[in-house]
């Protein structure tokens, strides 16, 4: 059932951007991507809760300081987060924000990770935006490169359905990131991708 956003209006943050993006991240765990991992409803309430409190923080926040780059990649991510979780219209707020925050700072890395993640989870129809958003973010981060960026390639292929790519893309991944939390679940897949009919159906999913 989808949540509504009964955000409450408050004149100034309760805590500071620091402390809210801290609290956002710990959100990560259950609703930073989708689906949510909840052990039961009784938790999907209280962290729906926990959200609509750093909601109405950020939006005070964002009231105070309007064009902030901090705000508006704390917003994005909490919007993100309310759109794993089915909260109502949060995937058109999370749309809007992104283009404001990456039409006045195109080189914002807050910015572009969250639209990498966001545009990654919605469909084939928002493809090349996350492709964007990567190619942004590995070109800033070069020479170096960034593990949540280089497994954002991993999805970007399967996404596509290009199977070669996703395979060399996870063969770069396993060499610069052997010790990663991902790289397990990325030499699974990379089984499953030698198999063209049905490892890479399986792959997808």
């Amino acid at each position: 059932m989808a949540l509504e956003p009964k955000l409450e209006e408050r004149p100034a943050p309760s805590r500071t951007i620091d402390a809210l993006m801290s609290d956002m991240v710990r959100l990560n765990r259950h609703i930073g991507s989708y689906p949510p991992h909840f052990s039961s409803e009784e938790q999907r309430q209280k962290i729906y809760k926990k959200w609509l409190d750093l909601m109405s923080d950020a939006e005070a926040y964002a009231k105070l300081k309007p064009e902030s780059e901090d705000g508006w990649h704390l917003l994005s991510e909490l919007y993100r987060q309310g759109h794993n979780m089915d909260v109502k219209q949060a995937g058109e707020k999370t749309i809007a924000i992104l283009g404001k925050c990456l039409a006045k700072y195109p080189r914002s890395v807050g910015c572009h990770q969250s639209a990498a993640y966001f545009y990654l989870s919605v469909g084939p129809g928002y493809l090349p935006q996350a492709e964007h958003s990567l190619s942004t973010l590995r070109a800033i981060h070069s020479p170096k490169l960034d593990p949540e960026v280089e497994s954002g390639y991993v999805f970007l292929h399967i996404y596509r359905g290009d199977a070669p790519a996703a395979k060399g893309q996870i063969d770069q991944y396993l060499k610069h990131f052997p010790k990663d939390g991902r790289a397990e679940i990325f030499k699974d897949i990379r089984k499953g991708l030698d198999n063209p009919i049905k490892g890479f159906d399986d792959a997808k999913k």
